[in-house]
């Protein structure tokens, strides 16, 4: 977390860093459900689908599952996560590309997949450029990004902190916490009023992490993520300390609540020489029911709240003019 600290020389290798761990492959989930949902609602049924920022390939189970003609292509700047990728799907093709130009001719895809990718890409212009030439007319963009319109949850915490929004180098802003490589923090606005620009005009827009959705992420981002977001010394008056203070422990007790509900009873019991943990363990099946009502009201808000622009996510669904 932290400054920027990549350039464009360094990109690629930070995220051959990112896929050499163990990254999530995204077989279910509320996330799963959100794409699935907005997959199932396009209007067409694509022949050529292109992953733009593939990673290791973590969606693609997906994109063949909603569209099992469909011929996927997938490409990322990063080695390791094409190697990775091309070893858990070798029935498509996936290369590594600059992360601005696709080695592709025009008009080459019915369907374009992008998940976080927009928000890391260095030259935001050209990457959106190349991806409305390689999109066909009528053909479709789904565009997953972080969400920077105001009154979400996460948000009111950047206001809360001393430079809790940070300008950034192409003249936008990304929040205190981010990660190295998010080089913005676009509002749906800003993206729909540039892609408008390459004849891609917004075909329909969801939201979430309003509120619920961004107390269950927080709360399973572990210890060393919350004591950053709710830094309460550089909080912005005497007030915004006491609030930052007052949430940092709120979410450290939903922290450890997360993780007593996924401890392995035997094991803790064996192995553990944490007393503590141990004493604890009889809590386990109140921290799954904890848990259990935290995603469900997230399930619940996404339901009834995926239209309210105030969500620190968003997904965007484009139709090329």
């Amino acid at each position: 977390m932290g400054k920027i600290t990549v350039n464009i020389n360094s990109i690629g290798h930070f995220f051959d860093g990112w896929y050499s761990g163990n990254y999530p492959t995204n077989k279910r989930g509320l996330e799963y459900t959100k794409i699935k949902e907005i997959l199932s609602s396009i209007s067409i049924n694509p022949d050529y689908i292109l992953d733009h920022g593939c990673g290791q390939g973590s969606w693609v189970h997906l994109l063949e599952e909603i569209f099992p003609i469909g011929d996927i292509t997938g490409i990322d700047i990063s080695k390791n996560g094409i190697d990775i990728a091309k070893t858990l799907y070798p029935k498509y093709n996936f290369l590594i590309f600059d992360g601005e130009t696709a080695p592709f001719p025009d008009n080459s895809f019915d369907l374009i997949f992008s998940y976080h990718v927009i928000d890391v890409v260095w030259d935001l212009k050209k990457s959106l450029s190349d991806i409305s030439r390689l999109l066909r007319k009528g053909g479709h963009l789904l565009l997953i990004i972080p969400c920077g319109n105001e009154n979400s949850f996460e948000e009111k915490i950047t206001l809360m902190i001393d430079e809790g929004k940070e300008n950034t180098p192409d003249g936008y802003k990304r929040y205190f916490y981010s990660y190295p490589s998010n080089l913005r923090r676009l509002k749906s606005s800003e993206i729909i009023d540039l892609l408008s620009t390459y004849d891609l005009k917004i075909v329909d827009q969801f939201f979430s992490y309003q509120f619920w959705g961004a107390i269950d992420w927080i709360g399973r981002s572990g210890r060393l993520f919350i004591n950053e977001l709710f830094d309460y010394r550089r909080g912005v008056n005497t007030i915004a300390k006491i609030k930052l203070y007052l949430l940092r422990v709120v979410f450290v007790t939903i922290s450890y609540v997360v993780e007593l509900s996924y401890l392995n009873i035997f094991n803790t019991i064996r192995y553990s020489k944490n007393i503590i943990k141990i004493l604890i363990l009889p809590l386990k099946p109140i921290s799954q029911i904890f848990v259990r009502i935290l995603n469900l009201f997230s399930i619940i808000e996404w339901h009834l709240r995926k239209k309210k622009k105030n969500g620190s996510s968003q997904y965007l669904l484009f139709e090329k003019q």
